[in-house]
């Protein structure tokens, strides 16, 4: 049986990053859970992540400076934005900064970027 693949869910939303993570467990991949810019950039520095899904409105560090970061450190850990301040955050701007997806969450479902997600990783 082939491994799972590794996400990390960077949300600051309690309740949102608990219905996220729950959603990609139940389809088989193992999820890590952050609740702050920091944290997450930690996170994807000391682990390998197949993909990270992050919000950019976070506490610390904003997921832009997120993405400054691991631009700045070659970091190649592909990175799905899903925010809902697109009005703030350009789509052009964060895959400038090295995301692969810019998604609004008020205008994509939770099975909708589950498609995204299984599509991208090729599960």
């Amino acid at each position: 049986m082939p491994t799972s693949h590794k996400i990390l869910i960077a949300e600051d939303d309690s309740f949102l990053k608990q219905i996220i993570g729950q959603c990609f467990k139940e389809e088989g991949f193992e999820v890590t859970e952050a609740s702050d810019g920091q944290k997450t950039l930690d996170l994807i520095r000391e682990n390998a992540f197949d993909l990270v899904i992050l919000d950019l409105q976070m506490p610390i560090l904003l997921g832009t400076e997120v993405l400054q970061r691991l631009k700045e450190e070659k970091n190649k850990t592909p990175v799905m934005v899903y925010t809902n301040f697109p009005k703030e955050f350009r789509k052009e701007d964060v895959i400038a900064l090295g995301a692969v997806d810019f998604f609004e969450k008020s205008n994509v479902t939770l099975e909708e970027l589950k498609r995204v997600v299984h599509e991208f990783l090729g599960k």
